[in-house]
């Protein structure tokens, strides 16, 4: 979630992952919100500097020395009043900072070697007040394999932290790709495989602290596609994208309407903040389908999650960028089971989450399935039923529990 005014009830049913932002003192106190219902916080540091310099009127490699005072002061800020911070971000997207960051003649100094300068600046002066402090980044809008003069590229941002001793608690960046969602998968690997390749670096987390499209981050089906992508990924954190004011605007990355009635998604994310235990393996056999899987730490219930994304013009963000984006027809979906009782019967309750609209609505109904027999096959004790048509868009929460 970003740091946006909060309704604590409303926000405790979503069972935030990570509170990032760096506006503690907007109305209603978001911060203290997050911190009272236990959330983790990222403090993003870029966005306080902008603000402080009137837009970005002074850049940090303008006056070094003034910048890492800066930060030094706002280190001892966060001690001196008691604001939990659990992580640090020095910017947010430094690849877009020439454009859309600083007004156009301060973009024009932006360079990649003063973008790494500013990261390695910010992070000692923070160590210098806070020795343990967690630093996490670069952060850039996607992962970028090559450099430009005016941005760095993932591999070189992990150079100059191996060369420099950075000790990164977490490499971070954004995923808003306009691709399937399963390619964040290969993404991840790849930074593995770069992180490995660098011992210095140690084993930071691997947080991709945005992601998601404006076209279709409102619709259950193609939320659900993102989460399943990112649960397969084994990613640390990951933090909703927000778009067209959504992110200063009490709608917690639009899941709320405007009058904080509740979107369809936002049943979604209930569905997913219900799924406790542990994650276990799970597969579907379309590319436009997402699913994840969850068993209750005492094997009492197994939980399901799949959306169908294919279309998304029910969205009108969709509908005015990708008029072509129709929806796709009805799936007819079974579903495999492997469950951890080895005899008996399971029950199902289902529900369906409808997402070919993005109006507001109300916790939908749960229904029950008939009793299912568990059947036992080379791969364990499976049980196998349908659910009916699923519509693109849908998002689907199913919970199994054991018979007596």
């Amino acid at each position: 979630m970003d740091g946006t005014p909060a309704d604590a009830a409303t926000l405790a049913q979503l069972k935030p992952g990570m509170w990032r932002g760096s506006n503690g003192d907007q109305p209603g106190n978001p911060w203290a919100t997050a911190t009272a219902l236990n959330i983790p916080t990222t403090f993003l540091l870029s966005d306080v500097w902008r603000a402080k310099t009137n837009g970005g009127q002074i850049t940090p490699w303008s006056d070094w020395a003034g910048y890492r005072d800066w930060v030094v002061w706002v280190a001892r800020q966060t001690q001196a009043f008691g604001i939990r911070v659990d992580y640090w971000e020095v910017y947010n997207e430094p690849d877009n900072m020439n454009y859309n960051y600083y007004p156009p003649a301060q973009g024009q100094t932006v360079t990649a070697d003063l973008l790494l300068t500013q990261f390695l600046v910010t992070y000692q002066a923070i160590k210098s007040v806070l020795p343990n402090a967690q630093i996490i980044g670069p952060s850039t809008s996607f992962w970028i394999e090559d450099s430009r003069p005016w941005a760095f590229s993932m591999p070189q941002f992990l150079d100059f932290a191996a060369a420099n001793n950075l000790s990164l608690a977490a490499l971070s960046w954004h995923f808003n790709d306009r691709v399937s969602p399963q390619a964040i998968e290969d993404q991840v690997s790849e930074a593995r495989r770069l992180i490995a390749a660098r011992p210095a670096l140690g084993n930071p987390k691997i947080f991709i602290n945005e992601f998601g499209i404006e076209q279709t981050q409102r619709i259950p089906g193609w939320d659900v596609q993102y989460l399943a992508a990112l649960t397969a990924a084994r990613i640390d954190s990951a933090g909703r994208s927000c778009w067209e004011g959504d992110c200063f605007t009490p709608v917690f990355d639009g899941l709320l309407a405007p009058d904080r009635s509740t979107l369809p998604d936002f049943w979604a994310r209930v569905a997913y903040a219900e799924m406790t235990g542990s994650m276990v393996a799970s597969a579907a056999n379309s590319d436009n389908v997402g699913v994840l899987a969850s068993m209750d730490a005492d094997r009492s219930h197994v939980r399901l999650l799949f959306g169908y994304g294919l279309g998304c013009i029910q969205d009108p963000r969709c509908a005015s960028s990708f008029p072509l984006a129709t929806l796709g027809g009805s799936l007819t979906t079974q579903v495999t089971v492997r469950v951890p009782w080895r005899t008996g019967h399971v029950s199902v309750s289902v529900m369906r989450i409808p997402g070919t609209s993005i109006a507001a609505i109300s916790r939908p109904s749960t229904r029950a399935l008939a009793p299912v027999a568990i059947v036992g096959t080379s791969r364990g004790p499976m049980v196998t039923f349908n659910v009916g048509p699923v519509a693109d868009g849908d998002a689907w929460s199913l919970t199994l529990t054991p018979t007596s």
